[in-house]
Formats: C-alpha cells, sequence, structure tokens
C-alpha cells in the first residue's frame, strides 16, 4: 500500500477542519471598544443641555489700534494682569512728533501775532502822544512870526511903491510869501487838531479786526496742536479694562492695519470666570432664568469633578449657532438660545481655561413646577 494513500486524505481533514475553525472565529461578534471617556452623568433628573465655553466675566475683549503702523514696543504679556490704562503696546510715532513741532511753531506765530495787533490797538487807542501837541504847538506858534515878519515886509513894498521906490514886482513878491505862510499856518493847525483828536475810529476798527483774526488763527493752530497730539496718545495703545491679558499676536517691528486679521492684544477680566452656554431652540422654551446647572470640563465626567456654575443673565435673542461639534446630528441651520452662568466653584485639581469647551446641564425648572422630580437620580 503506498504511502499517498493515507497523506491525502489526512491533508484534506486538516485543511476542512483548519477551514471550520477560521470561519468559527469570524462569526463571533467583536467587543465593542470601551468609549474614549465616560460620558457626565445628569445631576438633575429632569435637565436640559449643552454645549458651552469658558470666557472671561467681561467676555473677551479684542484690543487694536485705531491707527496704522509698525509696533515699536509690547509691553503686555501672556497671562499678566492689567490694570484700565495701563500701555499694552505702541507704535512708531515719528512723523506724529515732526507735524507736533510744525503745529507748535505755528500756534507761536499766532501768539505773536495776536501781540502785534493788540499793541496796535494799544497805540491807536493811546494817540495823540503827548509829546507831539508841544511839538505841532510850538511849529504854529513858530509860523505865526514868520507870518508876521512877511505881512511886515508886505507893507513896507506897498509904502515903497506908493512912494515909487520899488515895483509891482516886490509887492507881489511879499504877498505871494504872505500866501505861502498863512497856508502853512492852516496846515500846522490842521494837524494840530488831527493830532487832538487822535486815532480814527475806523482805523481802531481794522486794528481790532486784525486781532480777531490772529485770535482766530491761533486757535486753529491750538486746535491742531491738540488733534497731534490726541493722534500721538492714540499710538499707544492701552488697557480698556482690569483684566487678564489672554493673547499677545504682535511683535516688535510688525505692523499694524485696523480690522485687518486677528486682534493684537486680547485680554478680559477672569475673576470671576463665565460659562456661555447654547440652548438649542427646541430646548429654549423649557429654560427658566435662575435655573440650577452643573458644568464639566472635556475628560473630567466624574461625580465630584463638577463646576458649580450660578446664572447670570441670558441674551434674549435666538442666534445661529457658530460653533458646531461635528455630530452626524448636528444640522448647520441650529438656532440657540445663550445663556450665561458664572463658575462658583471648582474641585481641587481642575483648573479652567478660557476658550475651553464644557458640557452643561441645566435643572429643568419647567418640568419641576409640572410636577416632575427634580431630585437627581440614584
Amino acid at each position: 500500500m503506498r504511502l499517498s494513500t493515507f497523506v491525502l486524505p489526512i491533508v484534506a481533514l486538516s485543511g476542512l477542519g483548519l477551514s471550520a475553525l477560521t470561519i468559527r472565529d469570524l462569526m463571533k461578534k467583536a467587543p465593542e471598544p470601551p468609549p474614549p471617556y465616560v460620558p457626565a452623568a445628569k445631576p438633575f433628573a429632569r435637565s436640559i443641555s449643552g454645549a458651552g465655553i469658558v470666557e472671561p466675566s467681561s467676555e473677551a475683549v479684542d484690543v487694536a489700534s485705531e491707527l496704522a503702523g509698525v509696533v515699536v514696543d509690547v509691553a503686555a504679556r501672556h497671562g499678566t494682569r492689567v490694570k484700565r490704562g495701563d500701555v499694552l503696546f505702541r507704535l512708531d510715532d515719528r512723523h506724529l512728533a515732526a507735524e507736533l513741532a510744525k503745529a507748535e511753531a505755528e500756534r507761536l506765530v499766532a501768539v505773536e501775532s495776536i501781540t502785534a495787533a493788540e499793541a496796535q490797538v494799544a497805540r491807536l487807542k493811546a494817540e495823540p502822544r503827548p509829546e507831539t501837541l508841544p511839538a505841532l504847538r510850538a511849529k504854529i506858534a513858530e509860523i505865526e512870526l514868520l507870518l508876521a515878519d512877511d505881512r511886515d515886509r508886505l507893507e513896507r513894498e506897498r509904502t515903497l511903491k506908493r512912494s515909487g521906490a520899488t515895483t509891482d514886482r516886490g509887492e507881489q513878491a511879499a504877498a505871494f510869501a504872505v500866501g505861502s505862510r498863512e497856508a502853512q499856518l492852516a496846515k500846522a493847525k490842521a494837524d494840530l487838531a488831527l493830532a487832538e483828536a487822535g486815532a480814527w475810529a475806523p482805523e481802531i476798527a481794522v486794528a481790532a479786526t486784525a486781532v480777531r483774526a490772529a485770535q482766530a488763527r491761533r486757535a486753529a493752530a491750538e486746535a491742531a496742536v491738540a488733534a497731534v497730539k490726541t493722534d500721538l496718545d492714540r499710538l499707544v495703545v492701552r488697557a480698556p479694562i482690569d483684566g487678564e491679558i489672554l493673547q499677545v499676536n504682535i511683535r516688535v517691528g510688525e505692523g499694524v492695519v485696523p480690522g485687518a486679521g486677528a486682534a493684537p492684544i486680547v485680554m478680559g477680566e477672569t475673576s470671576p470666570l463665565h460659562v456661555r452656554v447654547d440652548l438649542d431652540e427646541n430646548d429654549a422654551s423649557r429654560f427658566v432664568k435662575g435655573s440650577a446647572g452643573r458644568a464639566y470640563l472635556r475628560g473630567h465626567q466624574g461625580k465630584d469633578e463638577a463646576l458649580g456654575i450660578e446664572f447670570v443673565r441670558v441674551d434674549p435673542y435666538v442666534i445661529p449657532k457658530r460653533a458646531l461639534t461635528a455630530s452626524v446630528f448636528e444640522r448647520v441651520d441650529t438656532r440657540v438660545l445663550q445663556v450665561i452662568y458664572r463658575i462658583a466653584t471648582v474641585p481641587p485639581g481642575l483648573v479652567p481655561w478660557c476658550g475651553q469647551q464644557v458640557e452643561v446641564f441645566i435643572e429643568d425648572a419647567a418640568a419641576t413646577t409640572r410636577g416632575a422630580p427634580s431630585l437627581p437620580p440614584k
């Protein structure tokens, strides 16, 4: 009897058995993998739940510059607390410093022009000068004496003419001298009267107008100085509130453009922290202001790991949900009611951070008023 007569049936039976074992193993139901984390247990018998996010009690404040420029100094540091008015960062101010110097010079020119215009008005109002009138009176007296001498010469010329000792030419010359002297006397008296009358009112009015124009130039120059100083102050970005620096998104040498990109500084009041809860619009009608709540940090769903939260307020306007949870049941058109709670107690060993997501359970107070039990399940 040949060996192959026994070997082939044995090999065939072995293959059949191995196939049967393989099929049996494949038919076994694979055990379900454990969940990545234990879901939080509901702390209330009847509750509504929603996704929440930890935020500053002042909400996150995006601090930016009103003006564009290059950052020359950053005083803000991550995690540090600042007071309202503390400097966060500065922009390059060299161009405004030059404009300020120019505006200050123009203001000084305007001030000097006011001084000159006011001096002109004072000079006009002070006329006539006391020193001017005696000289004018002396001039009149001198001309009167000369006129008397000219008239005496004219009389002598006329006497000589009657006696035939002179010609008409001598009498005419003497008469012309008298007329000229009388004109000089009239002019001297008019000059004295003009000096005694003082400055002309319209001339004073013109000088006063010049004063007002100079004052207007000074006001414009001072406004220009104030405007440049304001812009210089706007280049220094200060903390709008007391709080903690959460993010610093700028560095020295970087350019800042208002409204472009992320906010240079993000800050907020972190003592206390708040939780902003998104309640689905289907559950919004069941929410009652002041309802008790519990919050759980992601990865901390134990009974003793709940954050104690207290109701603060509700934003009474249902809005589209902005943060989706990637759930297959999540709808893009979901609308939510936002409720704000304050974190009152934190279990030992846990530290909530701004921006951290939490799971929130709120007692269904509406169900309680209908007679439903509100005690937590055993």
